[in-house]
């Protein structure tokens, strides 16, 4: 294995880590989670280009999407008194 396989696969047990990490965070309440799989999700749009994996960078740019809205969503509920942040999560 080449120094450069290593650094991939390197980068993708971060993006393991983060998406494990991020997971955990939406389980409180709070929108942590949300910030933390955005870092995977770009994680793993890097570790993919690398890899060639297009349907990966492709998923990983859609799941972006989807936590950017979820991110925002949790922000207005925030906003309107509908939900309490909880600094924790």
């Amino acid at each position: 294995m080449t120094t450069i396989d290593m650094i991939g696969q390197a980068i993708g047990f971060l993006a393991f880590a983060l998406n494990v990490w991020g997971n955990l965070a939406l389980t409180k309440m709070g929108n942590r989670g949300h910030v933390i799989r955005l870092v995977a999700n770009a994680v793993w749009i890097v570790y993919s280009i690398t890899c060639g994996a297009w349907a990966l960078t492709a998923n990983h740019i859609v799941f972006a999407g989807i936590n950017i809205l979820g991110y925002t969503r949790w922000k207005r509920l925030e906003q309107d008194g509908k939900i309490v942040r909880d600094d924790r999560a």
